[in-house]
């Protein structure tokens, strides 16, 4: 029940994300699939053996995430695996996530200088925050695959925009619950995989 939850708001959250570029830029067309194009995803896309039915695997430009998913589904099988139980792993992930210490102590309920002593070994980090970040490790993996997966696919336009203040992030997504640095990491994870993106910020 818990996984399937953690899958329905992960997808809740990538329509979210979509849902902007929707409103906002116009859907480009095209007389072709874009599986057609070798650079629809992205520099892994030159592989002979990327196709449509045998997508490049994305977590691999991750060593972090493909740990993640290679657990099982989602963070089922996470209680042996769990990365962001170390000092480095934890830091690691929450810069890869761009996500900010302060963001993270609100969210941990903690002061700061308790999040910054975690990533110094200094205290034990708490298999709550642990299992709290991976879990937000997973689902921002999700957002990142579908907006790809959007954008390859013709639904989306390659041109994304992202904002430069936490009040504009909210301001046209209030539904979101992250920082807008989680939204740019985002945005640049996919940029990675499609070099064709073009990121704009919101004015």
């Amino acid at each position: 029940m818990l996984a399937r939850q953690q899958r329905d708001d992960a997808v809740r959250l990538a329509q979210l994300v979509l849902a902007y570029h929707h409103r906002h830029i116009p859907i480009q067309t095209h007389a072709s699939s874009s599986h057609e194009d070798p650079t629809a995803f992205g520099r892994r896309g030159l592989s002979a053996a990327t196709s449509p039915t045998n997508p490049p695997c994305r977590s691999a430009c991750c060593p972090i995430l493909f740990l993640y998913r290679t657990a099982g589904e989602g963070l089922s099988a996470l209680d042996d695996l769990l990365g962001t139980g170390t000092a480095a792993g934890f830091r690691a992930t929450r810069e890869l996530l761009g996500l900010p210490v302060p963001w993270c102590a609100r969210l941990f309920a903690v002061a700061e200088r308790t999040v910054e002593r975690w990533e110094r070994g200094a205290f034990q980090i708490p298999d709550t925050a642990a299992r709290e970040l991976a879990e937000i490790a997973d689902e921002t993996e999700q957002v990142v695959e579908a907006m790809v997966d959007a954008i390859g696919a013709g639904e989306i336009s390659p041109r994304l925009h992202t904002y430069r203040t936490n009040d504009d992030y909210s301001k046209h997504e209030p539904d979101t619950r992250y920082p807008a640095t989680w939204h740019r990491a985002v945005c640049a994870r996919v940029m990675v995989e499609l070099p064709q993106v073009e990121l704009q910020f919101v004015e």
